[in-house]
């Protein structure tokens, strides 16, 4: 059979004898995957539960806004005896209607009032076993879900990814052959795993390329085999299951003018697993990050399920005016039409890839609730290689898309400068080699991770803020490109 239609079910609406067939568009997620992310998904009040979270929430009007859609259906499974309530919220949050049903052992449709945001609560003497916003649409696009994950020298989170993905496809069985796991391994050092899953296919590099390199290659390999969408995700980073699915759901809906949209997930971090760290981020004109949306936000409470909503309504009023902004590769999804127009990443190596590519193709973004990752913190990835990769990388972006001022690079430079002779500092340093790299670019980017090892004379992988006194030997060795530094500064264009 069809698999759009083995996913539907002909259930009967609420006071009707008629039979309507469903296709699941956003569940409502009952266990999470781990036990302390539970206030993103249930609200526990003194006598009932809600779904007002940020996982379960249904945002109607994102929903209508990306796609076609316009009536939705609530189906749901529950047992024991008390009320159920359906609340439906306008765009500002505040309440409309409230639906009340009487919990019946079994299954049960109910058509959604025009609301911009539903939630349900239920009371405890009541169990929902189930439940999930529904459309009695047919899925409007064939989608082909590639999802590309570079890894090196983290098997452990590699291996976790994969068995999460195995664990995905076991759920949802429409999805096979219809999804599938790149893991491309740049030469891991250690023993690598292998897959009996048909949907997870591992390449092995004999040499470490960087992650720019491997999601070029992932770009290249969704294009040959007809993939309508790769998913650039981190080996580090950690989806939610249901993102997926709501992934797959939504561009199988998807307006015909928003194709060209990135989606791009929210970002938590391992360190604060309840805290948003972004799900849009942009650089200004000084390449500053994170202006745009970015910050830590108490996302399990309700006024911060409500600032999340509000900041993507926001967003979405006000999407031409920042054109440097950008979706992290902690987790999206790219339409291969643009590689079919020959735009693939630029080799970076890695560290700012996303970031060029983004403001180079300008796109739209899709943000909705549920579509999600978590990640380490960046406060804990302070390594040597990642200030080198920043710095030479962000002149590069710099030189390629932006119109920086000789100003604004020249005073970059004077700072450091300053702060390698009067301070000492380690990150000058790094900072002043790194640039001096990117000043002798001449066509193609030198990344040999050992030709950097040998220039910087550091374990690349070190952190940055834990390294020993400088010596003097290191001060004059910098001081020497000083001058070629300035020079070539100086004629900066763009």
């Amino acid at each position: 059979p069809d698999f759009r239609r083995s996913m539907s079910k002909c259930l009967k609406k609420k006071g009707s004898n008629m039979q309507i067939p469903l296709y699941p568009l956003q569940n409502i997620v009952l266990s999470p995957e781990r036990a302390e992310l539970t206030p993103l998904f249930l609200k526990e009040e003194l006598e009932s539960f809600s779904t007002r979270t940020y996982v379960n929430m249904f945002a109607s009007c994102l929903w209508r806004y990306y796609t076609e859609l316009e009536d939705f259906y609530l189906r749901l499974t529950a047992k024991g005896n008390g009320w159920l309530y359906i609340h439906a919220l306008d765009k500002n949050f505040a309440p409309l209607e409230t639906e009340r049903i009487a919990v019946v052992e079994g299954e049960l449709v109910v058509q959604l009032q025009d609301a911009a945001y539903t939630y349900l609560t239920w009371e405890k003497s009541a169990q929902l076993l189930s439940a999930a916003y529904c459309s009695k649409n047919p899925m409007a696009n064939k989608v082909k879900l590639l999802c590309v994950m570079p890894t090196y020298n983290r098997v452990a989170y590699a291996e976790k990814n994969v068995l999460n993905f195995e664990r995905i496809v076991a759920k949802w069985s429409f999805l096979r052959g219809h999804v599938r796991l790149l893991v491309i391994n740049n030469g891991s050092e250690s023993d690598f795993f292998t897959s009996p899953c048909a949907d997870v296919e591992i390449v092995h590099n004999s040499v470490n390329r960087g992650g720019s390199a491997a999601f070029i290659f992932g770009a290249k390999y969704a294009l040959d085999g007809g993939w309508s969408h790769a998913v650039f995700m981190d080996d580090d980073a950690q989806p939610l299951q249901e993102s997926f699915f709501r992934t797959y759901m939504l561009l199988s809906y998807l307006r015909p003018e928003n194709a060209k949209y990135f989606i791009t997930g929210s970002m938590f971090t391992f360190e604060s697993p309840l805290d948003l760290y972004a799900f849009s981020e942009s650089v200004d004109q000084d390449f500053e990050l994170g202006k745009y949306r970015k910050g830590q936000d108490r996302i399990d409470q309700t006024e911060g399920v409500k600032r999340f909503f509000c900041a993507v309504e926001k967003e979405l009023d006000e999407r031409k005016e920042n054109i440097f902004r950008y979706a992290g590769w902690w987790y999206c999804v790219i339409p291969s039409l643009y590689f079919k127009m020959g735009e693939f990443p630029f080799d970076f190596f890695f560290i700012g890839d996303d970031i060029e590519y983004s403001i180079r193709l300008k796109p739209d973004f899709i943000v909705l609730n549920g579509i999600c990752t978590w990640h380490p913190s960046f406060k804990n990835k302070k390594t040597i290689i990642r200030r080198y990769l920043s710095t030479r990388n962000k002149f590069l972006i710099w030189r390629m898309h932006l119109n920086i001022s000789r100003k604004i690079t020249v005073n970059f430079v004077l700072k450091r400068i300053k702060s390698l002779l009067y301070k000492h500092n380690w990150n000058a340093y790094i900072d002043l080699l790194a640039i001096y790299d990117f000043c002798k670019i001449k066509q193609k980017l030198n990344n040999d991770f050992n030709y950097i090892k040998k220039k910087l004379s550091l374990n690349l992988y070190d952190s940055y803020d834990a390294l020993p006194p400088m010596n003097i030997m290191r001060i004059l060795y910098v001081v020497r490109h000083i001058p070629f530094i300035l020079y070539y500064l100086f004629k900066f264009k763009k």
